[in-house]
């Protein structure tokens, strides 16, 4: 033992006193720090490892009914929480295996045209009037194939819209088009089972309070809404008119950005391809032609070789070794070089002038000349 202070050995070293004292009571027992205090209601090692076999042997009851079966046999006394707990903790619990739910993923996308046309009904309103606009739209082409005003939505007002859809595109019964629609009561009614059968088409159903699963035509719907929103309707005929003008315009002119920038009309004739190969060579053709007009003259014309370049732009005349250029864009270019030259040979001869004169102007020199002729004083 030492005569100096338990007290001022702490404070030199920064400690406590009492965590000293606490050393000194734990001397020659393992340490266990935070270590984890057994409770009465923790269950032992073997009752653990009763459920584990027990599971293992019923694994197709589940977990909770294995709890009650092991309370029954006197084998574990403990509650489906409990063996729960245990049972993750062992890696040992049965996962799911329960089929993934495809909503919110969407149909499988059609791979021609009339193979899937999506049906819905929404309204407009006609002066102090609802009228109901029943569409069907084309999957693959996102064409309107057929799109009437009703004054109501019925069983009847329906079977009557997709007759017509079906005869605007006879087509579409020899291609056995899908339809896909909401649960809707004039779609699950009988008249339409009906009619679809006579025709030998299918029928399929969204998820139901799930709009998005239909949503190609509930943004025709909106997109129809946002045009007509400004116009003023008089009657049903005149919403009629401006509804079948909008969809010729939708379907021929107004390029789709789902379609990659082309109309409705020019993916259902099999024409994207070609239309957007054509994109690319303008594309490419005027990235060309931007760089040969910002390339050097002297990069313009090989002196050197007997092959002549031509203009991309396609000018007949060829570029001549002399330096004579056809195209105008290179010709501005050619006139922008000479007036640079000109610019500097002015400068040279106005260097020459003020170098002969001692580094005088010329208007100083006049000057001086004049103050010394016979009339100066």
């Amino acid at each position: 033992m030492t005569s100096v202070s338990l007290n001022f050995i702490c404070g030199k070293l920064g400690l406590y006193e009492a965590r000293v004292l606490d050393w000194r009571r734990r001397r020659g027992r393992p340490n266990q720090h935070n270590g984890a205090q057994p409770k009465e209601t923790w269950i032992e090692e073997s009752i653990r490892q009763k459920i584990i076999q027990f599971y293992l042997e019923h694994e197709e009851d589940g977990y909770r009914r294995c709890a009650y079966m092991m309370l029954d046999a006197d084998i574990a006394a403990v509650c489906p929480t409990t063996v729960y707990n245990v049972l993750k903790k062992a890696g040992a619990l049965r996962t799911r295996q329960s089929k993934p739910s495809s909503k919110g993923k969407g149909f499988h996308q059609p791979k021609r045209v009339h193979e899937q046309w999506h049906s819905d009904i929404t309204y407009i309103k006609i002066g102090s009037k609802y009228f109901y606009l029943i569409s069907f739209l084309d999957g693959f082409s996102r064409m309107i194939v057929h799109s009437e005003l009703r004054e109501a939505m019925s069983d009847l007002d329906v079977n009557i819209a997709f007759q017509a859809a079906l005869e605007a595109c006879p087509e579409a019964a020899k291609a056995q088009v899908r339809v896909i629609s909401d649960n809707g009561g004039q779609y699950t009614g009988k008249e339409f089972r009906n009619m679809i059968v006579a025709y030998g088409l299918a029928h399929t159903r969204t998820s139901p309070y799930y709009p998005q699963s239909n949503g190609k035509i509930e943004r025709w719907h909106q997109t129809l809404k946002i045009d007509i929103s400004e116009k003023h309707l008089d009657s049903k005929e005149h919403a009629q008119e401006i509804v079948t003008a909008f969809v010729k315009h939708y379907n021929e002119v107004r390029l789709h950005s789902a379609l990659g920038y082309i109309t409705p009309k020019d993916m259902a004739e099999g024409r994207q391809a070609s239309i957007h190969a054509e994109r690319d060579r303008k594309l490419e053709q005027a990235r060309e032609l931007r760089g040969w007009s910002r390339m050097p003259k002297a990069m313009k014309t090989d002196t050197n070789t007997s092959s002549q370049e031509t203009c991309p732009q396609g000018c007949e005349e060829a570029i001549n070794p002399t330096g004579a250029q056809p195209c105008g864009q290179v010709d501005k270019t050619a006139r922008t070089e000479a007036g640079s030259l000109s610019t500097g040979a002015m400068s040279r001869e106005r260097s020459e002038l003020d170098v002969g004169t001692g580094g005088q102007t010329l208007a100083d020199t006049d000057r001086k000349d004049l103050q010394s002729g016979p009339g100066a004083v």
